[in-house]
């Protein structure tokens, strides 16, 4: 009961941030902030992001994920950085990626994330969404999750590794940057 009641919650202030974020025109508050949620001229598959030299490890079922056409798990290499994980959800729409899926995105990441499949509502990827601090592996192990933050950026939720949110949401927007429109 508590569980869906903060489920419930945090539901509403995703949408309440999705929905500010796609009034916006496009440009960032201050030199170091970068947007959660942007439009797209455009909808992404795939195969855009493979375009730009992500590479796809592996593509997930999303029978069970509300809304979603298509998932995978993958890294990208930004010129001279070392590799991130990005896990990408695609929509129908930009409408369908702020509605649907937001709520599941906030649930997989951040500090109070949900690492176990046991706990999580999409299953599916739930390992990949998880890993070992370096300390820990030699210390017994704590399981941490890889992604602080997520973006959504046109039709596509995207997770991005990041040791908080703001490294991560700016793995986002980098990766954002380069995407055709």
């Amino acid at each position: 009961m508590l569980r869906t009641r903060w489920l419930l919650v945090l539901a509403m202030l995703a949408s309440i941030v999705a929905f500010a974020g796609c009034g916006s025109n496009g440009e960032a508050a201050g030199a170091d902030s970068v947007q959660r949620v942007s439009q797209a001229s455009r909808n992404y598959s795939s195969d855009d992001f493979i375009s730009i030299g992500c590479k796809q490890l592996k593509t997930y079922n999303v029978d069970a994920l509300t809304g979603a056409t298509a998932a995978s798990h993958g890294f990208w290499r930004s010129d001279g950085q070392d590799a991130k994980d990005y896990e990408l959800r695609f929509y129908d729409s930009h409408e369908d990626a702020v509605q649907q899926g937001s709520i599941l995105a906030a649930e997989v990441t951040g500090e109070d994330a949900l690492i176990f499949e046991d706990d999580m509502t999409w299953k599916e990827g739930a390992r990949d969404r998880r890993h070992q601090t370096t300390f820990a592996i030699n210390n017994g192990g704590e399981l941490v999750p890889t992604y602080m933050d997520y973006a959504i950026h046109g039709n596509v939720v995207m997770l991005c590794e990041g040791l908080d949110s703001a490294q991560s949401l700016k793995h986002c927007n980098a990766l954002i940057s380069v995407l055709p429109e």
